[in-house]
């Protein structure tokens, strides 16, 4: 995980906590995006809606679903992410 305020803060610790033996939380270095599958996932995204046209907040949401959908958008798992 990142650390973003809605993961580190005070109820999430708490629910870290609470569920340990079912979750464990792997913390990013602070800094690292290329880290995070999320953040390749939207730098793909944004490449994609760049030479796409919309014209309202509903084409857009087509677009998004469409560009999710493509292989394009799909990003690796890297090795080194896995346990």
């Amino acid at each position: 995980m990142d650390h973003a305020r809605y993961h580190t803060s005070r109820y999430m610790q708490e629910f870290y906590k609470a569920h340990e033996h079912q979750v464990h939380v792997e913390w990013f270095p602070s800094y690292s995006p290329e880290l995070d599958p999320t953040e390749q996932v939207w730098r793909k995204m944004k490449k994609w809606l760049s030479v796409r046209v919309w014209k309202s907040a509903d084409e857009l949401k087509k677009q998004l679903i469409v560009g999710f959908e493509s292989d394009f958008i799909l990003v690796p798992i890297y090795d080194y992410l896995l346990p």
